[in-house]
Formats: structure tokens, sequence, C-alpha cells
């Protein structure tokens, strides 16, 4: 069984698969036809995800936003919860301007600019 816990899909322009597992702790990229291409498992119970139109993966975690690229290596931690003031567990991303929508538990939200 690959999956114990799948917290959030999203679908590439290559029509991939790109799913957070908080039960194994893991961030997979699979194909249609469930061919893994990478799992990621440089973090503790991924949450959202989300893939820019470059191809970078971006996955929320109780203590920071990791940004992948697409073969699952991680190019930086893009912010912290310190940065954010609280853990980010969701995230909405607008293509257009780059906007970043990032909301927690504590009832707060914030907004970014990335590029």
């Amino acid at each position: 069984m690959l999956f114990l816990n799948p917290e959030h899909i999203v679908i590439t322009d290559e029509l991939n698969l790109v799913i957070s597992d908080k039960g194994n702790n893991t961030v997979f990229h699979i194909t249609p036809e469930g061919y893994v291409i990478f799992a990621y498992k440089d973090l503790k119970s991924p949450q959202d995800v989300f893939v820019d139109r470059k191809g970078y993966i971006y996955v929320a975690g109780p203590d920071r936003i990791h940004q992948l690229n697409e073969q699952g290596e991680k190019v930086q931690y893009l912010l912290s919860k310190a940065d954010i003031g609280f853990s980010p567990q969701t995230m909405a991303y607008r293509e257009k301007d780059w906007m970043l929508l990032i909301a927690g538990r504590s009832d707060k939200v914030k907004l970014y600019t990335i590029s």
C-alpha cells in the first residue's frame, strides 16, 4: 500500500499527481499509471500542496513551506513558521500575480508575493 493518510492532491501540467501523505510523512509525485517519480520524505506531516507554472512543487508542513523541483529535490525552505507567525496548513496560489495565501489553525491568514 502506497498511501496511509493522503491529505491533498494536485495534477501537474504533465497530468502527473502530487500527493501529500501525513501517514507516511511523504510527498509522492506519481504518474497516472502509478509509477513513483519521487517520494520526498524530508518533512513531517505534509499538508497542502500546489505546483506553479515553472513546475516547482510547494508543500506546507507544520514548521515551514518546502519548495521542490520536478525531481523531488529541495530547492529551498520558502517560509518558516517563524516567518509566517503560525504553522502553515493550507495554501492558495494565484499564478497571474504570484500571490500566495497561507492559513493555519490559528484563525490567521497571511498573503505573500513569491517569484
